[in-house]
């Protein structure tokens, strides 16, 4: 069957930003931007906003003592972050790349 018209979504549309909840906010607020090379554009006792430009994408909110769910409970979320050209994608996926390879060799090396 054919969608029909009204099944499409407009091309308007857009989503806020994602807010989480973190039991450790000084960890989560680094793991973002080294893992998705978003910025830290504002920090406070209420959170850590993270994004790109003046765009906030992932808002971090603490949650202390925050406990992590049971075995086979939901507990997984998926964040997907749009990039507005194929070559702003590109070059996040190289410096991540070689932030990983970094990470790698440093943490397997028999030398450290």
């Amino acid at each position: 069957m054919a969608p029909l018209k009204e099944d499409k979504l407009s091309a308007q549309l857009s989503m806020n930003a994602v807010q989480l909840k973190v039991g450790d906010l000084d960890i989560m607020s680094t793991y973002y931007p080294q893992a998705l090379g978003l910025e830290v554009l504002k920090e406070s006792a209420a959170g850590t906003s993270l994004g790109r430009g003046a765009e906030t994408l992932v808002q971090l909110t603490p949650a202390p003592g925050l406990q992590l769910p049971a075995r086979g409970e939901a507990g997984l979320f998926h964040t997907a972050l749009l990039f507005k050209t194929q070559a702003d994608l590109r070059s996040e996926e190289r410096r991540v790349g070689k932030e990983c390879l970094s990470l790698c060799r440093s943490r397997w090396s028999p030398y450290h």
